[in-house]
């Protein structure tokens, strides 16, 4: 019992110090995950119907004092205000351009979604997302590319993989054809930090790629 009791106030940064080392000596001591503190907010998400009626907002934050983020979901509320719930049915991000578009462009977050649209402005194509990473990814998001050409570029790693191939799956019987595009860099954030947009363009829309 003395290694959980402290007569003197505990200092904020000792105490993953004391968690890890009472898990160490208890190793059937089971913990709540630790929550990532909110750091500055970095980018507002909108999610909208297909009409651009908004949904929810998708908040980016930085974690305070770490490396990382953290993301906040939020519902306006009639007669005004927001509930902090993620929506129970969320649509694909820039759901509205996606509609209208003949070319579209399916990233793993809405970094690359906003990044890559500015590089391909142009109202033909449209740059979406599955709303909360490569594990959020439904079936039923693939009827919303029917017509469409569509090009898939996840992340280059496990989940990211699995993400455009079953994506890749749930569309085909939708769109007029269907590729994947593996980038040597992780995502389409850090191929624009070493790249030209003009290469980015290429790449996508005739250059090299895998099948």
């Amino acid at each position: 019992m003395s290694d959980l009791w402290y007569e003197k106030p505990i200092e904020h940064d000792r105490l993953d110090e004391m968690i890890d080392q009472l898990q160490a000596k208890f190793p059937k001591l089971k913990s709540k995950p630790r929550k990532k503190l909110l750091g500055d907010w970095v980018a507002t998400y909108r999610y909208t119907d297909a009409n651009g009626d908004l949904l929810a907002e998708k908040l980016r934050f930085k974690v305070l004092g770490a490396e990382g983020k953290v993301f906040l979901w939020r519902k306006p509320v009639l007669g005004g205000g927001w509930d902090y719930h993620m929506p129970k049915n969320p649509p694909l991000y820039r759901l509205r351009e996606l509609v209208h578009a003949k070319v579209a462009v399916l990233v793993e977050g809405e970094k690359d979604s906003d990044n890559l649209s500015k590089v391909c402005n142009s109202h033909a194509l449209a740059v979406t997302t599955a709303p909360d990473g490569a594990n959020s990814w439904v079936p039923d998001y693939g009827k919303e590319f029917a017509g469409k050409k569509v090009i898939i570029i996840p992340d280059q790693d496990a989940p990211g993989r699995a993400y455009a191939k079953q994506a890749a799956k749930d569309i085909t019987p939708h769109a007029v054809c269907v590729r994947i595009i593996n980038l040597p860099v992780k995502d389409v954030s850090d191929y624009l930090a070493y790249h030209t947009p003009a290469q980015l363009k290429n790449l996508i829309l005739g250059g090299n790629h895998d099948r």
